[in-house]
Protein backbone atom coordinates (compact mmCIF):
# COMPACT_ATOMS: atom_id res chain seq x y z
CA UNK A 1 0.00 0.00 0.00
CA UNK A 2 1.27 3.48 -0.86
CA UNK A 3 0.99 5.44 2.40
CA UNK A 4 2.17 8.58 0.60
CA UNK A 5 -1.31 9.01 -0.86
CA UNK A 6 -2.70 9.58 2.64
CA UNK A 7 0.31 11.20 4.27
CA UNK A 8 1.50 13.85 1.82
CA UNK A 9 2.44 16.42 4.46
CA UNK A 10 3.43 14.09 7.29
CA UNK A 11 6.93 14.31 8.69
CA UNK A 12 8.18 12.50 11.77
CA UNK A 13 10.85 13.82 14.10
CA UNK A 14 12.32 11.34 16.55
CA UNK A 15 14.93 11.38 19.26
CA UNK A 16 18.23 9.60 18.76
CA UNK A 17 17.41 6.34 20.54
CA UNK A 18 18.53 2.92 19.30
CA UNK A 19 14.88 1.97 18.76
CA UNK A 20 14.99 3.98 15.52
CA UNK A 21 18.00 2.25 14.01
CA UNK A 22 15.84 1.01 11.13
CA UNK A 23 14.43 4.46 10.37
CA UNK A 24 15.52 4.26 6.74
CA UNK A 25 13.42 1.12 6.15
CA UNK A 26 10.43 2.63 7.93
CA UNK A 27 10.72 5.75 5.79
CA UNK A 28 10.91 3.70 2.58
CA UNK A 29 7.98 1.46 3.57
CA UNK A 30 5.68 4.31 4.62
CA UNK A 31 6.90 7.10 2.35
CA UNK A 32 7.15 9.37 5.40
CA UNK A 33 10.35 11.40 5.78
CA UNK A 34 11.98 10.85 9.16
CA UNK A 35 14.22 13.41 10.80
CA UNK A 36 16.06 13.35 14.09
CA UNK A 37 16.12 16.11 16.66
CA UNK A 38 19.41 17.53 17.78
CA UNK A 39 20.65 16.08 21.08
CA UNK A 40 19.29 18.03 24.07
CA UNK A 41 16.77 19.89 21.86
CA UNK A 42 13.60 18.42 23.40
CA UNK A 43 11.50 21.35 22.09
CA UNK A 44 11.94 19.87 18.60
CA UNK A 45 9.74 16.98 19.78
CA UNK A 46 7.21 18.84 21.93
CA UNK A 47 4.25 16.45 21.76
CA UNK A 48 6.51 13.45 22.28
CA UNK A 49 8.17 15.01 25.34
CA UNK A 50 4.85 16.13 26.81
CA UNK A 51 3.31 12.67 26.39
CA UNK A 52 6.39 11.02 27.88
CA UNK A 53 6.21 13.33 30.88
CA UNK A 54 2.54 12.55 31.42
CA UNK A 55 3.16 8.79 31.12
CA UNK A 56 6.01 9.00 33.66
CA UNK A 57 3.43 10.06 36.27
CA UNK A 58 2.06 6.52 36.06
CA UNK A 59 5.09 4.46 35.01
CA UNK A 60 8.29 5.89 36.55
CA UNK A 61 11.65 5.42 34.90
CA UNK A 62 13.22 2.11 35.76
CA UNK A 63 9.95 0.18 35.77
CA UNK A 64 10.01 -2.66 33.25
CA UNK A 65 7.18 -2.11 30.77
CA UNK A 66 6.69 -5.82 30.21
CA UNK A 67 5.18 -6.15 33.71
CA UNK A 68 2.27 -3.87 32.75
CA UNK A 69 -0.96 -5.69 32.03
CA UNK A 70 -3.53 -4.66 29.43
CA UNK A 71 -5.65 -3.43 32.31
CA UNK A 72 -2.77 -1.25 33.62
CA UNK A 73 -2.25 0.26 30.18
CA UNK A 74 -5.99 0.89 29.74
CA UNK A 75 -6.15 2.62 33.14
CA UNK A 76 -3.23 4.90 32.22
CA UNK A 77 -4.77 5.61 28.82
CA UNK A 78 -8.11 6.49 30.41
CA UNK A 79 -6.46 8.85 32.91
CA UNK A 80 -4.49 10.63 30.16
CA UNK A 81 -7.57 10.94 27.95
CA UNK A 82 -9.70 12.45 30.71
CA UNK A 83 -7.57 15.47 31.31
CA UNK A 84 -8.99 18.99 31.75
CA UNK A 85 -10.79 19.53 28.42
CA UNK A 86 -12.64 16.23 28.75
CA UNK A 87 -13.76 17.26 32.23
CA UNK A 88 -15.06 20.56 30.86
CA UNK A 89 -16.93 18.78 28.08
CA UNK A 90 -18.60 16.56 30.71
CA UNK A 91 -19.57 19.59 32.81
CA UNK A 92 -17.24 18.68 35.69
CA UNK A 93 -15.37 22.00 35.42
CA UNK A 94 -16.14 25.33 33.77
CA UNK A 95 -12.90 27.37 33.98
CA UNK A 96 -9.26 27.19 32.94
CA UNK A 97 -6.26 28.90 34.48
CA UNK A 98 -3.27 28.96 32.15
CA UNK A 99 0.02 30.80 31.86
CA UNK A 100 -0.71 31.98 28.30
CA UNK A 101 -3.41 31.29 25.69
CA UNK A 102 -0.87 29.48 23.51
CA UNK A 103 -0.69 26.74 26.16
CA UNK A 104 -4.31 25.82 25.40
CA UNK A 105 -4.11 25.41 21.64
CA UNK A 106 -1.17 24.60 19.41
CA UNK A 107 -3.36 23.72 16.42
CA UNK A 108 -6.56 24.98 14.84
CA UNK A 109 -8.70 22.12 16.16
CA UNK A 110 -7.79 22.77 19.82
CA UNK A 111 -8.41 26.50 19.43
CA UNK A 112 -11.75 25.87 17.78
CA UNK A 113 -12.79 23.50 20.57
CA UNK A 114 -11.98 26.09 23.25
CA UNK A 115 -14.02 28.79 21.46
CA UNK A 116 -16.86 26.31 20.88
CA UNK A 117 -16.93 25.38 24.58
CA UNK A 118 -17.17 29.10 25.35
CA UNK A 119 -19.98 29.52 22.81
CA UNK A 120 -22.12 26.71 24.25
CA UNK A 121 -21.49 27.79 27.85
CA UNK A 122 -19.59 24.72 29.06
CA UNK A 123 -16.51 26.88 29.51
CA UNK A 124 -17.30 30.05 31.45
CA UNK A 125 -13.97 31.68 32.20
CA UNK A 126 -10.31 31.67 31.26
CA UNK A 127 -7.65 33.28 33.46
CA UNK A 128 -4.15 34.24 32.33
CA UNK A 129 -1.60 36.28 34.30
CA UNK A 130 -0.45 38.11 31.18
CA UNK A 131 -3.62 38.37 29.04
CA UNK A 132 -7.06 39.79 29.56
CA UNK A 133 -10.03 37.63 28.55
CA UNK A 134 -13.74 38.29 28.77
CA UNK A 135 -16.32 35.79 27.52
CA UNK A 136 -17.71 38.23 24.98
CA UNK A 137 -17.26 38.60 21.20
CA UNK A 138 -14.19 40.85 21.56
CA UNK A 139 -12.61 38.48 24.10
CA UNK A 140 -13.20 35.44 21.86
CA UNK A 141 -11.74 37.33 18.90
CA UNK A 142 -8.62 38.21 20.91
CA UNK A 143 -8.34 34.62 22.12
CA UNK A 144 -8.66 33.31 18.55
CA UNK A 145 -5.88 35.63 17.43
CA UNK A 146 -3.63 34.31 20.22
CA UNK A 147 -4.39 30.77 18.99
CA UNK A 148 -3.53 31.77 15.40
CA UNK A 149 -0.23 33.27 16.56
CA UNK A 150 0.54 30.06 18.44
CA UNK A 151 -0.21 27.97 15.34
CA UNK A 152 2.03 30.24 13.26
CA UNK A 153 4.84 29.86 15.83
CA UNK A 154 4.55 26.04 15.88
CA UNK A 155 4.43 25.83 12.07
CA UNK A 156 7.44 28.13 11.72
CA UNK A 157 9.39 26.16 14.31
CA UNK A 158 8.61 22.94 12.44
CA UNK A 159 9.67 24.45 9.09
CA UNK A 160 12.87 25.87 10.55
CA UNK A 161 13.67 22.53 12.19
CA UNK A 162 13.17 20.67 8.91
CA UNK A 163 15.25 23.25 7.03
CA UNK A 164 18.05 23.00 9.60
CA UNK A 165 18.05 19.21 9.46
CA UNK A 166 18.18 19.26 5.65
CA UNK A 167 21.15 21.64 5.77
CA UNK A 168 22.86 19.43 8.34
CA UNK A 169 22.49 16.41 6.02
CA UNK A 170 23.84 18.25 2.96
Amino acid sequence: MDFGVFLDDVVRTYDNGAEFSYHDLISIDTGIPIYFAYPYHSWERGTNENTNGLALQYVPKGIAHDILTESDIQTIEDKLNHRPRKRIEKGEADSIVSWHPDRLARNSVDGGQIVYLLDIGKLVSLKFPSHWFENAPQGKFTLSMAFVQSKYYVDSLSENTKRGLRQKVN
